[in-house]
């Protein structure tokens, strides 16, 4: 079962192990301190900030802040107004007026 949710790629001589299982990604997530983010290149580097890019205590830092916001009632109340958003939109628009 494990198997099936982790993956290894190279890059170059780098190898790169992919985790799909959630129990595996947070047991990652929360020893982040025994598991090595690979390392973007300087070009990367120069687009990509934010939590992603983050290490050590900036990425504590900033992963508790976040935290909050992905607190499961929060997201089921945003999941419940996009879908009423979209089907207000969708009835609304001219894409269901039939010609």
């Amino acid at each position: 079962m494990v198997a099936e949710r982790l993956f290894v790629m190279w890059a170059g001589p780098t190898p790169r192990i992919t985790v799909t299982d959630p129990k595996l990604i947070k047991e990652v997530v929360n020893r982040h301190n025994e598991f090595q983010k690979p390392q973007a290149n300087a070009f990367i580097d120069m687009f990509v900030t934010g939590l992603a890019s983050y290490n050590g205590q900036k990425w504590d830092h900033h992963r508790k802040i976040l935290n909050p916001a992905f607190h499961i009632e929060k997201i089921k109340v945003l999941i419940i107004l996009n879908l009423n958003f979209l089907f207000i939109y969708l009835f609304t628009s001219s894409f269901f007026v039939c010609v």
